[in-house]
Formats: structure tokens, sequence, C-alpha cells
């Protein structure tokens, strides 16, 4: 009995050997996988850390090796897309970034901003419906993302699409309340779409809030203008608009509506000064002209009535093939010659960034076409001599 008491009890520890070798080895494979993905891991954080830190200091090209370099690791590290598609809109690589934006919705779409930047980078490429489309995604994912509440609106206001953009912009209010841009964007449209007595409290709150701002007090002057038309009326309306002069003189927008109101006021010696002042701030706009046609009539000085009027009308009519332009290339990108004549109307409206762009496409397809090539150049020698980009117009300039 004791022999194979012996036997029995030495049998079941001489069977487990191969068993317990099997448990060790695959302890120490789980050990060594689990070493080797934490070290991945921290590598990674590393290379991403490295890489902001670059970018923070404007090195975008180190910044860009150190990305690319996880990306090869991890194709889908949002982290990495997200400092990528950061560096390509830095560079102005719009076609890049926004492949690598659409990437970044498919592996995190919570990722903050990605459909306002989407958005803005479509945008500028001139695929203004893909750009609204994707910035109105962004709200229907989260309707409390204030960026691309802000893009959407800004995007349908260049399509005059007034209940959807005062729809986000009441939204964006909603969120953040006591936020001047969010304000100023609210009141802008309003006032715009003749939403005058709703506009008056938000114009007001601005008010108390940058009291320094002139566009605000041009936004001021017009909802009076347009709503009391008593001598009391206009008065205030007056001293709102000289407020914004007082504060910006060479604003085009408080010079234009003051000019306006003198004419209404039947003041035209007080209104053309103002409306001269206005064309020589922007040249490239001549709205002021349909104004000043008007005060220069009230004194009897019809040639310069007349003249004020052609230049009008022949702003009005190149405005308008702008804007169809903008559509058919949207519709068909691959046009040569579209896109050479809209970024020649870029560049003569020194909006610099959409000249670049649409310039740039055009000598793409046709590195060898002369016409091209010396827009190319004209462009180079406008940004060479420093001349600053002309940004969307908004009341107050």
């Amino acid at each position: 009995m004791n022999g194979q008491t012996k036997r029995h009890s030495r049998d079941p520890i001489t069977l487990t050997h191969p068993f317990v070798l099997i448990l060790l080895v695959a302890a120490v494979a789980c050990l060594g996988l689990f070493y080797a993905r934490f070290a991945h891991s921290q590598n990674e954080k590393a290379q991403i850390s490295r890489a902001r830190s670059l970018l923070k200091a404007g090195l975008s090209q180190e910044a860009e090796t150190a990305i690319n370099s996880v990306l090869l690791d991890d194709p889908d590290s949002p982290a990495a897309l997200e400092i990528l598609a950061k560096v390509q809109i830095g560079g102005q690589r719009y076609g890049p970034a926004i492949e690598t934006l659409r990437h970044l919705t498919k592996v995190k779409p919570e990722t903050p901003g990605v459909y306002a930047n989407l958005a803005e980078c479509l945008r500028i490429t001139g695929d203004s419906n893909g750009a609204i489309e994707q910035a109105e995604i962004g709200v229907q994912k989260n309707p409390n993302d204030a960026a691309a509440l802000a893009e959407a609106a800004r995007l349908l206001k260049s399509v005059d699409e007034g209940a959807r953009e005062l729809g986000y912009e009441r939204r964006l209010v909603q969120l953040r309340p006591e936020d001047p841009p969010a304000l100023k964007m609210l009141a802008d449209a309003l006032v715009r779409y003749g939403f005058y007595p709703e506009s008056a409290p938000v114009i007001e709150k601005l008010l108390r809030l940058t009291p320094t701002d002139a566009t605000v007090w041009t936004l001021r002057g017009e909802v009076i203008s347009r709503t009391d038309q008593t001598p009391g009326g206009m008065a205030r309306a007056e001293a709102s608009y000289l407020k914004a002069l007082e504060l910006t003189p060479a604003s085009y927008v408080p010079n234009l509506f003051l000019g306006r109101l003198y004419v209404r006021m039947n003041q035209p010696g007080k209104a053309i000064p103002c409306l001269l002042r206005a064309n020589q701030r922007l040249p490239s706009r001549r709205d002021a002209d349909f104004v000043l046609a008007q005060a220069y009539d009230l004194l009897g000085l019809k040639s310069q009535a007349e003249e004020a009027r052609r230049r009008f009308v022949s702003w009005r009519e190149a405005t308008e093939e702008e804007r169809q332009l903008e559509k058919r290339v949207a519709i068909n990108r691959e046009s040569f010659e579209d896109n050479l004549d809209l970024g020649v109307i870029k560049l003569n409206k020194r909006d610099l960034s959409a000249a670049r762009f649409y310039l740039g496409r055009a000598v793409q397809m046709r590195p060898d076409s002369a016409k091209a090539d010396a827009a190319a150049q004209r462009l180079k020698s406008v940004e060479d001599s420093g001349v600053a980009i002309q940004q969307p117009m908004t009341m107050g300039q």
C-alpha cells in the first residue's frame, strides 16, 4: 500500500511537468507582448508629445516627420492625425489636410473641431457645398459643437441661407451667452435679415461687454436708422456711426452707412466725404458709388453722378461674374479657364489666400500656360510686397 501510495503521489507531479512548462512559456510570452505594447505605446506618446512641442515652436517640418513615424506604425492614431492636419493647414496644404481630416472623422468623429476644420478646408478649396455639408454633420453629431455651429453659420451667410444661419447662431449664443464673437455673429445676421427688434438687446449687451468695438456701434446705428425715422432717431443713428468712426476712422462700413444716412437727411455735402473715404478704404468695392451718385444728384452734379453709377454697375457685374465662377468651379474643379479667371479676380481683390489656391490649381493643370504663369508671378510679386490678405467683410470695416 505504501509503495502504491508513493507512486500515486509522484505520478501527478510527473504528468504536470509539460503543462507547467507551457504555462510558464505562455506567461513569459504574455508579459513580453504586454511589455512590447506598453513600450510601443510609450514611444508613440513620446513622439506625439515631441511633435506638439515642435509645432508649438514653429518647427512644422520636424513635427510632421515625428508624426509620420507614428502613423507608419499606427495609421489610425487620432492624436497623430490631428497634429498632421494642423501642420498641413498651417502650411496651406488644404488637399492633404482634407484627406487627413476625413480619416480622422472615421477614426474618432468626436475629436473637437474636426468637422469645422474640414469644412473650412473644403471652403478654401472651392467646395462650398461640401463645406456646408461637413459643418452641418458636425452639428448633427454634436449640437453643442461650438466650432461647427460657428463654421456652419459663416458658410450659410455666403449663400444667403438666413433661416439656417440664424438657427445656428442662436444656438451658439445659447451655449456662449457672454461670448462677444458669438453675440456679434448673431447681431450682424439679425441686422442683415431685418430682425431689428431682436437685434437691439443683443447689441446693447455687446456694448456693455465690448464698448470700444466699432462694429457694434455701426450695428447700433443701422438698427436705429431703420426703426426710428424721427429727427431724434436720425441724430442717435448719426452719433453711433460717428462713434464707430472715432474708434476706427478709415473703416468702410460706418463711412458708407453714415454717408447713406446723410443722403436720407438731405445733407449731400456731409455725405460725399464719407462715401469717398469708403471708396478709398476699399477700392475693390464700389457699392458706395450707388449712394454717391444720389448725393451728386442732390447737388445737381450730373456728370459726377453718372460716373459714380457707371462704376457701381461695372462693380456689380464683376461681382456677379465672380459668384458664377465660384459656382462653376465648385461643380467642375478641372476647368482651367474658370480656375485661372477666378484666381485673377481674387488677386485683383487682394484675397491672396483664395488667389493662391485657384492660380495654383490652374498652374498645376497647365504648367506650360503663359497666362497662368504670368498670373502666378504677379501673385508672388504682391505677396513679396507685403500686402495684407483681405479678410471677409464685417460691419465695422
